[in-house]
């Protein structure tokens, strides 16, 4: 039984912890004042949050005027050209379609394809006026040649509850990506020589289909634009927005350009990817500014020479290559180029995800003077990919994995990210033998920015190389990071005379439960009396 006294120190305890609890939150509902050097912090904070939202809201203006007026000049070119004889223009509003929002305009679309078919100019255009909003189904332009849809106006999908039932089958010998990427709005199905272009909006009536999939992730939902089985095909000046799933999906395509296109999803957004490819050879992603609640860009398996040049790409997940091996299968990506882009507020810059118990390769890929901002981690190779969403319940450590190789970092520039590291590793078991991973010439300045005018806030951290290297002892496949600096002198490898420092280089802590980083504790600095 305890005693008095200890029940009076018991006592005490809980009432200084309910004073302390009541205190805090009376702080935080702003009862007490902050002091004078907390609301500098805070108002600083919040000054940086607004110039950084203005400034993105002012370059992404920039970028949809010019859009715009590309789409512009592209349309007197066009004008130009049918007045000469030289095009055969089709306009939807001639058979059939209202354009008020309303009424189903996918049955005009497929007549006004027919008709531009028939017609014997050098350039058929099948044309969808501005200042128009076609409310559409489902439409499948299948085995269109030498073709040009020009939208001006805004398609919009039909909200979720007037979706129709899928009556086909999902064929189970399929890769679960392949399955997920078979439902689409707007389709192009074997199509050859074929361009998208203009300067309306493809919208998906996206936000019921993802309060169903936030409860629901098995449920399967459609595609905003699908680019299938096709070569020669060209998709521009497009803004794409609030799509059920992916926006723009290229499946076993080749020969396919996306230029300047407006890829646009709230934060909130489920699986709303903004460009992905499957299966895709020789694509060109040029200028593009994505903004999706997950991955900006993402080069799934079977991709062969892949190049994404410049564009920004606001929040989301990056660039990722996967996530690739799900389900025991056999994936590979492979001659990528990732060069001039600039990431802002994403989670990743790049990233490579992979599962265990797959097979195959990502190889020859290079990520090239890239600009990142607010980001958590620039460059990412995550062997353990493994989300809740896909996989519930524990995830096992499988004794085979997709390997990596031939991965180059060529220029990552830009504020220092949340990550102290230019490059991360994860997903490192000791059962998932890989061979012939190799990381070549990272070459990254990340700085760290305080308040404007406080030289010793600014901190530049550069590395010149880094290679991965096999152990020279162990089980074979298991790697580990040996930096290898090398510097012009002690301040001349930093620019403006800034202080030598190294970057900190920590091995991982390898497990069964995947990635986990140890501390770096130093010995503290002991001051001597006198």
């Amino acid at each position: 039984m305890p005693s008095r006294k200890d029940a009076w120190c018991l006592t005490a305890i809980v009432a200084l912890t309910v004073v302390a609890t009541r205190t805090h939150r009376a702080s935080l509902a702003g009862r007490f004042p902050l002091s004078r050097r907390e609301r500098g912090f805070a108002q600083e904070r919040q000054r940086r949050t607004e110039a950084a939202v203005r400034a993105y809201e002012r370059a992404a203006q920039r970028f949809d005027a010019s859009r715009l007026e590309e789409a512009s000049a592209a349309a007197r070119d066009l004008s130009a050209a049918a007045r000469r004889g030289a095009a055969a223009v089709v306009s939807i509003l001639d058979h059939g379609a209202a354009g008020d929002g309303r009424g189903d305009d996918a049955p005009a679309l497929r007549r006004a394809v027919a008709a531009a078919a028939g017609a014997t100019a050098p350039r058929r255009v099948v044309h969808l006026p501005a200042g128009r909003t076609y409310k559409m189904s489902a439409v499948v332009l299948a085995d269109v040649e030498d073709l040009e849809l020009r939208i001006d106006g805004t398609i919009r999908a039909p909200p979720m509850d007037r979706w129709p039932a899928r009556a086909e089958p999902e064929d189970e010998t399929q890769s679960p990506e392949l399955r997920r990427m078979r439902y689409a709005f707007l389709e192009l199905r074997r199509a050859k020589r074929v361009t998208v272009t203009g300067g309306g909006a493809v919208e998906g009536s996206g936000r019921a289909w993802w309060r169903v999939r936030k409860r629901r992730p098995s449920v399967r939902a459609p595609v905003l634009l699908l680019v299938a089985d096709s070569r020669d095909v060209a998709v521009t000046h497009l803004r794409l927005a609030e799509s059920p799933f992916y926006h723009v999906v290229v499946l076993r395509s080749s020969s396919v350009a996306l230029r300047r296109l407006r890829v646009a999803s709230p934060p909130g957004s489920v699986n709303t990817d903004g460009i992905d490819l499957l299966a895709a050879r020789d694509v060109t992603v040029d200028d593009c500014w994505v903004d999706t609640g997950d991955d900006n860009v993402a080069i799934k398996e079977g991709c062969v020479g892949v190049e994404v040049r410049g564009g920004t790409f606001y929040k989301g997940h990056g660039l990722s290559i996967g996530s690739l091996g799900e389900g025991g299968t056999t994936a590979s990506v492979r001659d990528v180029v990732l060069s001039g882009v600039r990431f802002v507020k994403t989670s990743n810059a790049a990233r490579v995800k992979t599962w265990q118990g797959g097979a195959g390769a990502v190889a020859n890929v290079t990520f090239r003077d890239l600009d990142v901002r607010a980001v958590g981690a620039p460059v990412v190779v995550d062997q353990f990919y493994c989300p809740a969403s896909q996989h519930p319940g524990p995830c096992a450590n499988e004794s085979k994995a997709v390997a990596v190789e031939r991965v180059t970092i060529d220029g990552v520039t830009g504020p220092r990210p949340a990550s102290r590291d230019c490059f991360e590793r994860r997903g490192r078991g000791r059962s998932t033998p890989r061979t012939g991973d190799a990381l070549h010439r990272p070459r990254c300045r990340l700085a760290h920015v305080g308040r404007r005018g406080h030289a010793p806030l600014l901190r530049r951290r550069a590395v010149r190389r880094l290679r991965v290297e096999p152990e020279a002892r162990g089980r074979a496949g298991l790697l580990q990071r040996r930096p290898l600096l090398e510097r012009e002198g002690r301040a001349g490898a930093l620019r403006g005379g800034q202080r030598d420092a190294r970057l900190p280089l920590r091995p991982f802590a390898e497990g069964a439960a995947g990635p986990r980083r140890e501390r770096d504790v130093r010995a503290p600095r002991l001051r001597t009396p006198g």
